[in-house]
């Protein structure tokens, strides 16, 4: 079993080869390039997805690997979830080859194999670069390709960073000097989330809870501040974005709702600025001395975005307009950069 921690990193095909040749220019050129071809697999009750568990086959260079990932924690795009590899030669997984414990106690083994069947496939180019970071070693992975499922599919552009030895915070002093040459953004939701999602199969996506128990973050007056200790409050402001921006991206609820995901988008980071900017309270002073360019590129974000309800009207039930506004955040230096530095804080303190 492997502990397997990594930054997921989003960005726009246009920027493709802009981040390679940035990779290559600070590390040197890539250490391999293969191609993945991936089956993911559950029941048609969504078993493993309700255990929180992720299966899959992987083809590569002749050889197949079958894994599976359990339940695990997601902070910013820091992924930590415990994986199980096992070498294989068939196309579809065996269950039994996985260890016994990690299993729920009265798992049936032996139905559930009878009842996998392939979800949705991935296939992408993966070109990967093994570098040193402070006291860390640690795999870039950079994968283009599609998610296929019901004959559809979505482009996959990511930068993964796993950590192989050290610590995380060098991995987030790693992705700060690609992302402040290459707008990318924090990636929350992993392939198979958005397979699952593509199958029609995907788990609705509850808005974050607020840390001090407010039922509803539409109701926080403007420039209001929790009581809520410091970093539970940005780590929620920053789930808030987050959880926003993916509802958009995947044009969940229709467009009706495509003004109040902008709205939440907009609330999140003003009070992400408030809460940075307060002139007391837990680590405040630290943040502005450590952290100005965090607070100048949430400013950037608030005037370019213009998240006053006048605005909304904008882009009020067009699908067009609203890729196109996102698109727009999501080019923006800023966008990204702020994410990172807001998780780089979160693990500082």
């Amino acid at each position: 079993m492997n502990a397997e921690i990594e930054l997921k990193l989003f960005f726009l095909p246009e920027f493709s080869q802009s981040l390679i040749d940035e990779i290559n220019r600070r590390l040197g050129g890539f250490q391999a390039d293969i191609m993945l071809t991936n089956g993911y697999f559950d029941t048609p009750e969504l078993q493993l997805r309700r255990w929180d568990m992720g299966l899959r086959v992987r083809g590569f260079d002749g050889k197949r690997e079958q894994t599976i990932k359990t339940a695990g924690k997601v902070v910013g795009g820091v992924h930590s979830r415990p994986e199980y590899n096992v070498p294989i030669e068939s196309q579809s997984p065996m269950l039994a080859l996985f260890p016994d414990e990690i299993w729920p106690d009265g798992a049936n083994l032996d139905a559930l194999q009878s009842e996998l069947g392939c979800i949705f496939q991935t296939d992408f180019r993966r070109l990967i670069w093994l570098v040193s970071e402070g006291q860390s070693q640690i795999e870039i992975a950079l994968d283009r390709g599609t998610i296929q499922a019901l004959g559809k599919d979505v482009p996959i552009c990511e930068l993964e960073l796993e950590l192989k030895t050290g610590v995380a915070a060098d991995l987030l002093s790693l992705a700060g000097k690609l992302i402040s040459a290459v707008p990318m953004r924090l990636g929350n939701a992993s392939k198979a989330q958005r397979g699952y999602r593509l199958a029609g199969l995907g788990k609705p996506q509850s808005p974050p809870t607020s840390p001090d128990s407010v039922a509803s973050f539409d109701s926080l007056p403007q420039n209001e501040l929790t009581s809520a200790p410091a970093k539970a409050q940005l780590e929620y402001l920053l789930a808030r974005w987050q959880w926003a921006e993916e509802q958009l991206a995947a044009k969940a609820d229709g467009a009706d709702k495509a003004n109040f995901y902008w709205e939440e988008i907009g609330c999140a980071i003003h009070d992400l600025l408030a809460q940075l900017q307060q002139p007391e309270g837990q680590d405040a002073g630290h943040v502005l001395v450590s952290h100005p360019t965090l607070i100048a590129d949430l400013q950037s974000l608030c005037e370019q975005a213009s998240w006053d309800k006048s605005a909304m009207a904008l882009v009020e039930a067009e699908h067009a307009a609203t890729d196109a506004r996102l698109l727009s955040l999501w080019r923006m230096p800023a966008y990204g950069r702020a994410q990172l530095a807001l998780v780089q804080h979160l693990f500082a303190i």
